[in-house]
Formats: C-alpha cells, sequence, structure tokens
C-alpha cells in the first residue's frame, strides 16, 4: 500500500503536506484510474503496481506529466506529487501541482492502455459523479459553468470551466474534462480560488494542451 503521510494533511519534514483541497483532487484521480483498471485488469493488478509508485521529485514529475499531455502552468502550480503504475499491456499515471500555500491543485491522470470509447466514458462518468459529490458535500454553490474545447492528439477534449461559491463566500473555480492522452484515455480536474484564476485565465492553460 502507499505509505499513509502521503495522504495526510500534515507536514512530514521534506515533504509538502497537502490541504484539503488536494486530498479532494488526489482521490477523485485515483477514483478515475482504479475505475477503469479494474475494468481492464483486475484488482490483484492495482495492489501489485501501487506498492513503490509514487514519486515525489519535481522534475521527475514534471517529466511524468509530459508523457501525458504537454500543458503550460501557471508559475504558481508547481509539482507536487506523481504516481506511475506500470502492467507491461498499459498502466496509470497521475501527477499533482499545487500553489505554495496548497490552496490550488491541478491533478491529470491516464489510463495507458485502455483507449477504448467505453473506457474514455466510464473515465468522464466516474470524474462528473465524484465532483458533483463533492460539490454537495462542501456546500459549494455553482453559478456558472462554460464548457470549453481543445483539440488534443488529434482528438477534442471536453472540459467545464465551474464557477462558485463557498459557503463563507470564497469564489472558487474548477475545471473538470476528459481527453486523449498521449497513451490513453485521459481527465484533468483544478481547483483553485477565483480571485487568481478567471476564466480566461483557465481557458488560455487548457489551450496550451497538445
Amino acid at each position: 500500500m502507499v505509505d499513509q503521510d502521503v495522504f495526510s494533511a500534515e507536514a512530514v519534514p521534506g515533504r509538502t503536506g497537502m490541504s484539503g483541497v488536494s486530498k479532494v483532487i488526489l482521490g477523485l484521480g485515483l477514483g478515475c484510474g482504479f475505475l477503469l483498471l479494474l475494468a481492464c485488469g483486475g484488482m490483484f493488478l492495482i495492489f501489485y503496481a501501487v506498492k513503490n509508485s509514487v514519486v515525489q521529485d519535481p522534475a521527475a514529475i514534471r517529466e511524468m506529466s509530459d508523457e501525458i499531455v504537454t500543458i503550460a502552468l501557471p508559475d504558481e502550480l508547481k509539482p507536487k506529487m506523481g504516481m506511475n503504475m506500470n502492467f507491461g499491456f498499459g498502466g496509470f499515471s497521475m501527477v499533482m501541482y499545487g500553489s505554495d500555500d496548497n490552496k490550488d491543485s491541478l491533478a491529470i491522470c491516464q489510463v495507458a492502455g485502455a483507449s477504448t470509447k467505453e473506457a474514455r466514458d466510464q473515465m468522464r462518468m466516474q470524474m462528473e459523479m465524484s465532483m458533483s459529490q463533492q460539490a454537495k458535500k462542501e456546500a459549494i454553490t455553482v453559478e456558472s459553468t462554460d464548457k470549453h474545447e481543445v483539440e488534443i492528439h488529434g482528438e477534442p477534449g471536453h472540459f467545464n470551466i465551474i464557477a462558485g461559491k463557498t459557503p463563507a463566500g470564497e469564489d472558487v473555480r474548477q475545471v473538470e474534462g476528459d481527453f486523449l492522452g498521449a497513451k490513453g484515455p485521459a481527465v484533468l480536474m483544478f481547483r483553485g480560488r477565483g480571485e487568481k484564476y478567471d476564466a480566461d485565465t483557465l481557458r488560455k492553460m487548457l489551450d496550451s494542451m497538445k
């Protein structure tokens, strides 16, 4: 199993602690990836591959990210964690970026070797369901949803840019979407502060994907 401190919100010496936002995105990413891995290879492969799959070196995380999709990220979003599980015929990879204060987080996940439309539809359904459940749990009021399409690796990627407010009245922005990664279906999930990430900034980030 993955070390427990990877999922802890408490800072660990030599490591950066994750906020609630980061843990939410991590959980959503793992949920999407594990759903497809169960469909593609069986549960035993997951337990076999999780051990020693976590990467925390910034350069290695950026390299893993480029192996999924090229994307121009704001300077505030820095590499936080990566996970790479290989099975020979395919695998699951995920990278996470975040701000220094952990209030803004982004995750990109890919399931290599699962290129069927059914697999991509499963990933989209899992992501949308998880994001909806989390919004209800945190009582986030969704104010608007802007659909945005980007051509990535020769196929359209579909994204939703969501504006909302927390119960305390803070502006939040979320991005959720699926696309074709370099080696298989992939998803991108982002959550951050509205005052730092308006719709134009997020569209520019999405448009850089290739």
